[in-house]
């Protein structure tokens, strides 16, 4: 469980399940907390403007993606939920993204030191 203040690191796990090789595939992070994720380009992906770009993705092989959010004020007693939604061109394509939730407390707690969570 995290408090205000507390930041969680999200690695979402994005596999391609199909028989294809993927390029250019969007993945757009909807994380439904009061403020924004923070992400930059990551080996094999690029960010900007709210959505992930791998840029290649071979068949079988999954790519890891790594972004932050620190839980705010108005987080606070809420469930804070990221649903990574991709789009593949075509139905013959599949891929599989791990979902992550992370419950933030009504109660603030005082901390002398930030804590980093890890889903």
């Amino acid at each position: 469980m995290l408090a205000v203040g507390d930041t969680v690191t999200y690695t979402l796990t994005v596999t391609n399940t199909g028989t294809v090789e993927l390029t250019n595939l969007p993945v757009k992070d909807s994380n439904d907390g009061a403020g924004s994720i923070r992400a930059a380009n990551g080996p094999g992906y690029t960010y900007k403007d709210g959505v992930f770009t791998i840029l290649r993705l071979p068949v079988g092989k999954s790519i890891a993606i790594t972004y932050q959010y620190t839980a705010l004020a108005a987080d606070a007693g809420k469930t804070i939920t990221n649903l990574a939604v991709a789009t593949v061109p075509a139905p013959t394509r599949k891929i599989q993204i791990t979902p992550a939730r992370v419950l933030i407390p009504k109660s603030p707690l005082i901390r002398t030191r930030r804590r980093q969570a890890t889903r």
